[in-house]
């Protein structure tokens, strides 16, 4: 392959990705000619994720930036102000965890309604004293990938299903008589501290949350205080507003089931993020003469895109 003389920067890396990751990338994009830059001002294209810090980032931004791959599907440490002002693309990775935290979400629907105890002797009574998920009425919160996936997994299985994502046209939030909250919703102004007194006192006895999106769309407060009050309502939470969340914070609580972060965290995610970075190099070197064709082709990942509508979407 012939020279492109395009530098690459990785501004941060996640602590989930293997000490041996930066070699990793380094050889990975050097197939497409693409060579690491020692520094961020040197760089044509930077990576970043979700520990960079883009107000620090903008004051040494370099000049030859012409492309931004934030392969996350979080995107809150990214200010509007800094996405409106730039005229060049910034990626997200929204594809990469997709699955991921679809599988997680589902996994703990699953183990909350669906578990099986395993038995070394047989129990003649024979019984399974569980409510069907035939029965349940599903609120998914956020209708990207990931709220997309949920909704075709779950709609044959469950009573009802109905969504709330005022950027995709459903607008109308009801938990009235909702059984089962799925949040798969980004950060932003209409999402944050939607989970309060209010929204959970409307919710039926029993009633299932579980967030693996962002911790600060829940009021964390407000939801301990729930939990204490309604034993027979449950949460699992891989989210928090301040994470790592501090030791036995929620020690109390034996209705609230915690993780640190892992939804999207899988054996093969270091190369799914190398593939996801490949690609996205690799289609934006084919079109460098025809920008536009990269635009389009990248649209629903391309972060301006979201300040189209609504300039909300971005806190």
């Amino acid at each position: 392959m012939e020279t492109t003389n395009l530098k690459f920067y990785r501004v941060d890396i996640s602590p989930y990705q293997s000490s041996n990751f930066t070699n990793l990338e380094i050889e990975k994009l050097s197939g497409l000619s693409i060579s690491p830059a020692s520094n961020q001002t040197e760089a044509d294209i930077l990576i970043t994720n979700t520990h960079t810090n883009f107000k620090a980032l903008a004051e040494n931004l370099g000049s030859k930036v012409k492309l931004i791959i934030h392969p996350n599907s979080g995107y809150d440490n990214i200010p509007a102000s800094f996405v409106r002002d730039k005229n060049f693309p910034i990626i997200t990775g929204n594809p990469i965890r997709a699955n991921g935290v679809t599988e997680y979400i589902l996994s703990c629907v699953f183990k909350h309604f669906c578990y099986a105890d395993n038995r070394k002797t047989w129990d003649a009574s024979r019984s399974w004293p569980r409510t069907r998920l035939a029965d349940q009425n599903v609120l998914i919160i956020g209708r990207g990938l990931i709220g997309d996936k949920l909704y075709q997994s779950l709609s044959p299985l469950v009573n009802s299903i109905s969504s709330f994502d005022p950027f995709k046209n459903f607008k109308e939030l009801d938990p009235k008589n909702k059984d089962i909250i799925l949040l798969a919703a980004s950060l932003n102004k209409t999402s944050a501290g939607l989970i309060d007194t209010s929204f959970l006192s409307s919710l039926p006895r029993g009633a299932l949350l579980v967030n693996a999106a962002r911790g600060k769309i829940i009021n964390q407060s407000d939801l301990k205080k729930h939990l204490k009050d309604s034993p027979s309502f449950n949460a699992y939470l891989d989210v928090f507003e301040t994470e790592p969340f501090e030791d036995n914070e929620f020690s109390d609580l034996n209705n609230l089931h915690c993780t640190s972060h892992i939804a999207g965290v899988s054996k093969n995610l270091d190369e799914l993020i190398l593939e996801f970075e490949y690609k996205v190099l690799s289609d934006f070197i084919t079109h460098r003469s025809n920008i536009d064709d990269f635009l389009n082709t990248y649209s629903p990942l391309v972060l301006k895109n979201k300040l189209s509508t609504d300039k909300s979407f971005l806190i």
